[in-house]
């Protein structure tokens, strides 16, 4: 596949024969968000993700202000009419009449979100208030200056008092909130992009992991015996694997962390506080518990919340952001089980890949999703039939809110 800028100049020409609209500036800035941030290739064009793209990623992370909507509206067309046209296209894209759909509706919202400083990522934010002291980067003639003023920027704004920091950045706190990370807010804003709750909430509420999250808030009750560090005590530990059958205890383990099964668990108990963690003890919190749909799919982001860290320990947490978007079940393309690790080896976000590694990386690359599809396939993501993984529409709000929180090597974005 060519390269974006190969692709940039050969969709110029052929809109210059065809007299068609192709602002290049504008695709291009659209094709390095979607690569440095969703890690999206420029001929890959999955349904959902212009609007994700629109209403998401160009507000959070691009250039401050509004674009020429029409004018990125029209010079995207042209350039999806040019991947189709000329072979292109990556497969499990939409076709373009579809994805230009997709692009004038949320066109029409385009400039709401992109003026509206909720929906700003932390390093825009930080731009912003440099410009504002008279340190901006355009001109900036090497890395070392680049640095330099990011860091008086960065320094400046480390000294504003708290509270004009956080009036500054109301999009962070209602992200982290819309996601549970600081409880859930019913008056969040950060919606866009989002399925309907109601279509979401019921692959939450009837995963594997929430089954089985019942089971141990029950277990703990009133009240379990627990470590200094906030973990069960090894003997109780075990007495919790074999209630809730969650296989054998190994002797090796000398902390309930050891149990894998065991602490996914733990952790999202506690970070969703259906689990009290005090002095000696842990009570439960059966009554906090969602009831709304809403505040079911806040309680299933704040769960993978909890858990992605774990997952990046593991090891296994890579894949999740891209899978998640490449089978999206509402307008995607499903993909078979047994062709899912070609796809991932395939894929430019994955950083093992490479021809010249095949030998070696190919195992590890299998390896990491083998474990990633297993972490992560109790929480209703997806479904499984006929062999097929088929992603729900709480999977799709999982990829929106991982890919507008976590950087493409899958670690948080500080704000």
């Amino acid at each position: 596949m060519s390269n974006p800028e190969e692709l940039l100049e050969l969709a110029q020409a052929w809109a210059t024969q065809r007299g068609r609209t192709f602002a290049p500036e504008l695709v291009d800035t659209a094709i390095r968000l979607r690569d440095s941030y969703d890690g999206l290739e420029a001929h890959r064009w999955p349904a959902r993700t212009v609007e994700h793209l629109m209403l998401v990623r160009w507000p959070s992370h691009g250039p401050h202000g509004v674009p020429d909507v029409a004018a990125l509206v029209a010079s995207l067309d042209t350039f999806w009419r040019f991947l189709r046209s000329t072979g292109r296209m990556a497969g499990g894209s939409a076709e373009p009449a579809a994805l230009a759909q997709e692009a004038r509706k949320a066109g029409k919202r385009m400039a709401a979100a992109c003026t509206d400083d909720r929906n700003f990522g932390s390093n825009k934010i930080l731009l912003g208030f440099g410009e504002e002291i008279g340190i901006t980067l355009d001109d900036a003639t090497s890395i070392e200056e680049v640095q330099e003023r990011f860091q008086r920027i960065t320094d400046a704004w480390n000294a504003l008092p708290i509270d004009e920091r956080r009036r500054r950045s109301p999009g962070l706190d209602a992200l982290e909130a819309e996601a549970g990370a600081e409880g859930v807010d019913d008056g969040s804003e950060w919606t866009v992009g989002l399925s309907d709750p109601a279509t979401s909430a019921p692959h939450v509420r009837a995963s594997e992991f929430v089954a089985t999250l019942r089971a141990l808030v029950d277990w703990v009750g009133a009240g379990r015996e627990v470590t200094s560090t906030g973990a069960l005590r090894p003997v109780i530990a075990r007495a919790a694997v074999d209630a809730l059958g969650l296989g054998d205890w190994d002797r090796s383990w000398r902390s309930a962390m050891d149990c894998l099964p065991l602490h996914r668990l733990w952790l999202a108990a506690v970070g969703t506080e259906l689990v009290e963690l005090r002095a000696t003890k842990a009570v439960a919190h059966p009554e906090a518990w969602p009831t709304t749909d809403r505040e079911w799919v806040a309680f299933g982001l704040a769960a993978v919340h909890e858990l992605y860290d774990l997952a990046i320990y593991e090891g296994v947490e890579y894949p999740l952001t891209e899978l998640l978007f490449e089978i999206d079940g509402h307008q995607g393309a499903p993909k078979k089980r047994s062709a899912v690790a070609d796809w991932w080896w395939q894929s430019p976000g994955n950083p093992l890949a490479g021809p010249e590694h095949d030998a070696v990386m190919r195992p590890i690359s299998d390896d990491t999703l083998a474990g990633c599809l297993e972490f992560f396939g109790d929480l209703g993501l997806w479904t499984e039939r006929a062999g097929y993984l088929i992603g729900t529409d709480f999977g799709w709000d999982c990829a929106v809110y991982l890919a507008a929180t976590h950087s493409p090597d899958g670690h948080e974005f500080e704000g």
